[in-house]
């Protein structure tokens, strides 16, 4: 954290990536955040009434019986099958049914408290005070679906630093647990933005993932500039329509599965860890805002336009963009879009140091002081008030036609 240069981290380094010193000096800096979390959230309360938190949302948790909570349970157990093929490694492979089971317990338990979470009780301190949703009620009122990757990594950045988990002991096991469950309170209610999920927006399903869809718009729209020759090739149509769905599965996974290890964790590190890359005032302020647009815009830049900038690839879009309609040219460029998905999830190591340099550099471009890291913040709240806006007056639309016609809804 104090080298001139603020993009060095550990996780940079891979010789190191396996050394013992590394991981256990990255577990205690996750342990500290989570901690840190802990007492703010509780307003310092002792680690035995903070314990007792955390038991008193697993109880609530496991005692539900209601429908929704069985639809929790029943997507949650889907997705366990998935969840660590799409993590980093694990350590030793005897810990994937250890860490599974108390997986499960963080991300049920965080069900409950995110249901808890609405404007009101962020203004009464349950969680950071002035930081409202802008369009959502709560931070969660269900499991979304990817919400155990994000809960697996909080759990394995802690897990890291012990060689084999089974030599631990219970009491041991249960505090890492708890931590994992504050470092992921920390995920949502602080790095990124209120709205990610868009829990129980005017009961919408549009509304899913409007934060998340937020910052996807401020990509797309920046990405004319880091992607200048796809987008002149394309169009601004089709640009914004191939690279919009590449961008849902990376962004809205905060890029978990999407990215090797290496670049994962540095990723995670400056995500969830104290960064220069965070705001001054960072009580204020999504923390992670910069971080997610910056490495997404990157990810576009060198596993899009760097490489295909000038090449026969491009010259044939080129060509076929004269000649072709826009939804003709967007299944076309279909190609483009899984290349861009395979370059990233198998970028080479050696060429690390190239995309940290880009990740560098842009992440300086977007913004570095108080006021600019406030303008981002706000460009982000009005997209997704224009998302709910028009989501809106397409559902009206929608029930006027129903009015007016033989057809449902549904059917329209």
């Amino acid at each position: 954290e104090k080298s001139p240069n603020p993009r060095w981290t550990w996780a940079s380094l891979p010789g190191m990536l396996m050394d013992e010193a590394y991981y256990t000096f990255r577990s205690k800096r996750y342990r500290t955040a989570a901690v840190q979390k802990q007492l703010e959230a509780l307003h310092g309360s002792r680690a035995q009434d903070a314990a007792s938190y955390y038991q008193g949302l697993v109880t609530a948790s496991s005692e539900r019986t209601d429908e929704a909570a069985k639809k929790d349970r029943y997507q949650l157990e889907k997705d366990l099958t998935r969840t660590f093929p799409a993590l980093p490694p694990l350590r030793c492979n005897e810990d994937k049914s250890i860490l599974t089971e108390r997986l499960r317990r963080i991300v049920l338990a965080y069900i409950e408290r995110g249901r808890s979470l609405s404007t009101n009780t962020r203004a009464a301190g349950l969680a950071r005070a002035p930081l409202a949703a802008t369009t959502a009620r709560g931070i969660l009122t269900g499991y979304p679906q990817g919400f155990d990757r994000m809960a697996g990594m909080c759990l394995l950045a802690l897990s890291s630093g012990e060689t084999q988990l089974s030599s631990l002991e219970e009491h041991a096991l249960a505090r890492m647990e708890e931590n994992a469950f504050w470092l992921l309170a920390r995920l949502l209610e602080d790095v990124l933005d209120p709205d990610f999920f868009g829990a129980d927006v005017r009961g919408n399903m549009k509304m899913v993932n409007i934060g998340g869809l937020g910052l996807r718009s401020i990509i797309l729209d920046k990405a004319q500039v880091y992607c200048k020759s796809i987008f002149n090739t394309l169009g601004q149509e089709v640009f914004e329509s191939c690279l919009g769905s590449l961008l849902d599965g990376w962004v809205l996974s905060c890029f978990i599965g999407c990215a090797p290890h290496r670049l994962l964790e540095h990723f995670w590190d400056h995500l969830l860890l104290p960064s220069p890359y965070h705001p001054a005032d960072a009580r204020s302020l999504p923390t992670g805002l910069k971080l997610i647009i910056g490495f997404g815009l990157c990810a576009l830049k060198c596993c899009g336009e760097d490489r295909f900038k000038d090449s026969q690839e491009l010259q044939r879009w080129q060509q076929l963009a004269k000649v072709l309609g826009p939804e003709d040219l967007a299944l076309e460029a279909t190609e483009l879009v899984f290349t861009m998905k395979v370059v990233l999830e198998k970028w080479p190591e050696e060429q690390d140091n190239e995309f940290f340099s880009n990740f560098t550099r842009i992440l300086s471009e977007l913004a570095e002081e108080a006021d600019e890291f406030q303008s981002l913040w706000d460009d982000v709240r009005s997209r997704k008030q224009a998302i709910a806006d028009c989501a809106g007056n397409c559902d009206e639309q929608l029930m006027t036609l129903a009015q007016r016609t033989h057809f449902s809804v549904e059917e329209i």
